[in-house]
């Protein structure tokens, strides 16, 4: 059996780009995490990539301190969507807050803005810190860049604006305890 006219046409080498393409796709799958699966980790704490916020004037950070870890549950399949992941971190900044999509980002060539290192994907989403978290912070928008890397791990850098909070956290998939 022959492939349909218009396959015979196309060369050998735009069928197999296709196909690579195809399976890049499942291989991205397998970010989500399944029942009984989270992502986990802790805050970058060199000061460079870390800006945190003291609420209460101790001069120690209550939130973004250096030890700050972060949960996250994935579903790549809704990468463009609002049910794409949720976060909670040890500070209380966020309880199981999702990662809200901008719609219309999805539609612009912002989308496809792409990052050095080892990064597969990434997308840019808003997290509503919680009600609990210090006044200054409770209930705002926060930017969330959430990052698929190539040895399998997620990156999520949260910032709120230019000079209250920045966080680079490094996460990877364990067992829910």
């Amino acid at each position: 059996m022959f492939p349909p006219r218009h396959l015979r046409i196309l060369p050998p080498a735009v069928l197999l780009f296709a196909a690579l393409g195809a399976s890049g796709c499942r291989e991205l799958e397998g970010f989500s995490t399944a029942s009984g699966e989270v992502y986990r980790g802790s805050i970058v704490s060199a000061d460079d990539v870390r800006t945190g916020f003291d609420a209460d004037g101790d001069t120690v950070d209550d939130v973004f301190g250096a030890g700050t870890a972060m949960e996250l549950t994935l579903r790549f399949e809704e990468f463009q969507t609002d049910n794409v992941a949720r976060i909670t971190t040890s500070d209380g900044l966020f309880t199981d807050a999702p990662l809200l999509s901008v719609e219309p980002l999805w539609h612009d060539t912002l989308s496809g803005l792409s990052f050095p290192a080892g990064r597969l994907r990434s997308g840019m989403y808003w997290a509503r810190a919680a009600s609990t978290a210090p006044a200054e912070l409770a209930d705002r928008e926060i930017l969330a860049v959430l990052s698929l890397m190539v040895d399998g791990s997620v990156e999520v850098r949260l910032i709120s604006g230019t000079d209250r909070l920045y966080g680079l956290f490094r996460l990877r998939k364990e067992p829910v305890d």
